[in-house]
């Protein structure tokens, strides 16, 4: 009886301390997402892997799981909301393939679906190559958050993320996304729009 005491006892000082950790991840992810906010008034603020991990973060606390690594984070919200699985091959799930539409109807040009389901499977490791001030920020860009890469499919990668991640309540800010060419669209409440003058 009294192993069976300790064993309950354990068991849910384990739970108080898993639900702690989710309230410290959640207000740390809510108080960081104010200071990018704050930030962004007053200057450009290029958050490629500040969008993708806080997504992350939040997907795997509204799931219930415990946060593991970024990138089986990442592998988690990928499957859960950006693809699908169709005969054995990887395609953007349907609210994804529609954000890819509009976002390459704005850029003027297409990139292949494949290539983005590609990028898709690769972005955390993709996020490593503009990290601090890419060579895309240097146009005099307005204050704002941003995300994106001035070429190949990473642009529309990140904003496929970013319009879900709105959609779902994960970041509530609007994003102006970086396409191929340098071409700027805004994503706010997941909806793809005209960047303002």
């Amino acid at each position: 009886e009294a192993s069976k005491n300790q064993e309950e006892t354990w068991q849910k000082l384990l739970r108080e301390k898993e639900e702690a950790s989710k309230a410290k991840d959640m207000l740390l992810a809510e108080r960081t997402n104010q200071v990018v906010e704050l930030r962004a008034r007053t200057e450009a603020v290029v958050a490629n892997r500040y969008i993708v991990e806080t997504t992350v973060t939040l997907n795997e606390r509204a799931s219930g799981r415990a946060m593991g690594s970024y990138q089986k984070g990442c592998e988690q919200f990928i499957n859960e909301h950006l693809l699908q699985d169709v005969k054995g091959r990887a395609q953007l799930s349907s609210d994804a393939k529609e954000i890819y539409q509009k976002l390459s109807e704005k850029a003027g040009e297409r990139i292949d679906e494949r290539s983005v389901c590609n990028e898709l499977d690769d972005v955390y490791h993709e996020l490593s190559k503009d990290i601090h001030y890419p060579a895309w920020m240097q146009m005099d860009a307005l204050r704002g958050i941003y995300a994106g890469s001035a070429g190949g499919p990473l642009g529309l990668v990140l904003g496929i993320w970013a319009a879900k991640a709105q959609k779902l309540g994960y970041i509530n800010y609007p994003v102006i996304v970086v396409l191929s060419r340098n071409i700027k669209v805004k994503i706010e409440n997941g909806e793809i729009m005209d960047q303002d003058p």
